[in-house]
């Protein structure tokens, strides 16, 4: 498997910049409120999942 040089956020910034990244144009109107970030869910998942191991007497 072959993989990419990693890009510093400076370059990938100056590419955005000159158009080397471009979004379909039917993501461009979306965003997503923190109420729909599908993200947010995971993330409270494991902190219970990890309160819950600690109230056990488990580690981590």
């Amino acid at each position: 498997m072959a993989y990419e040089s990693p890009l510093t956020i400076a370059d990938v910034v100056k590419d955005i910049s000159a158009n080397k990244y471009v979004l379909p144009s039917i993501q461009r109107e979306f965003v997503w409120s923190t109420s729909q970030n599908p993200i947010m869910p995971l993330f409270r998942l494991h902190i219970i999942l990890s309160q819950d191991k600690l109230s056990a007497g488990n580690a981590v």
